[in-house]
């Protein structure tokens, strides 16, 4: 999903609105289009995928190492 402007959609998680897709810096629509901002945001993306990621292995029973 796009804005008005063709940027990505994300929730506040970077999210978008497909599950398990996820987007940061200057593809995502509200990003201040600075190097700093999408550092973080790409940061922040990859804790919250390592997240979804996670649930995704408890939902099949996956204990870790």
């Amino acid at each position: 999903e796009t804005d008005k402007f063709v940027f990505i959609t994300t929730s506040g998680t970077m999210e978008t609105s497909l599950s398990g897709v996820f987007a940061a810096g200057d593809v995502r629509g509200g990003s201040t289009k600075q190097v700093a901002s999408a550092v973080g945001e790409g940061a922040t993306a990859a804790l919250m995928i390592r997240n979804y990621l996670e649930k995704q292995q408890g939902n099949r029973g996956y204990k870790g190492d």
